[in-house]
């Protein structure tokens, strides 16, 4: 048995020893800096520089004034110049609920039909996955109103517009909040 033992030790040393060698040659070989073949090299990945609807929703001050990239649906319209950006796709909580962030992006001039725009432009009342770019600001709502051109109520200290009764986004419970004054935007996959 004892030989059987001191055999079996003197196998396992010599595999031990191999794996390192081979392991040593194997990490010499990729820390290499030879730039001969470009061929095999993978690109180095780039930054995502798009913040999530989510981040500006809680975090206003972080991004306030601020011009940044905003990837998401488009789940809602408020009038010609503006729409709502939701983030839908972050679950949370005990249950795993699911959690709908909005997002105002109003732009300075009309959108125009969807019938009359070209490539990835975005028409008025489409609902699809957007890339926009736009400054960040946070208003009250008596700014939105403003912005918007809608009535503001200064005792109920609410967005009061009879014409915004009709639309399904409960704009009048905004009371101070982030919006994009938009500066560009395109349709994406």
């Amino acid at each position: 048995m004892g030989q059987k033992s001191i055999i079996l030790a003197i196998a396992l040393i010599i595999f031990a020893v191999i794996l390192g060698i081979v392991f040593m040659i194997s990490r010499i070989r990729t820390d290499s800096t030879d730039n001969t073949d470009t061929t095999t090299k993978t690109p180095i990945a780039e930054k995502d520089t798009t913040i999530r609807v989510t981040d500006v929703v809680n975090d206003p001050n972080v991004y306030s004034e601020i011009t940044i990239e905003v990837e998401g649906p488009v789940t809602d319209w408020l009038n010609k110049k503006a729409f709502i950006v939701s983030n839908t796709s972050e679950r949370g909580g005990i249950f795993n609920n699911t959690r709908r962030t909005d997002l105002i992006v109003i732009s300075d001039k009309n959108f125009k039909l969807p019938k009359d725009t070209k490539g990835a432009e975005l028409g008025l009342g489409e609902t699809s996955n957007v890339l926009l770019e736009g400054k960040v600001k946070i208003v009250t709502a008596e700014e939105l109103a403003r912005i918007l051109g809608l009535s503001y109520d200064e005792e109920e200290g609410a967005i009061n517009d009879s014409n915004m009764l009709l639309d399904d986004f409960p704009i009048e419970d905004f009371r101070r909040g982030s919006i994009i004054l938009l500066e560009s935007v395109e349709k994406v996959q």
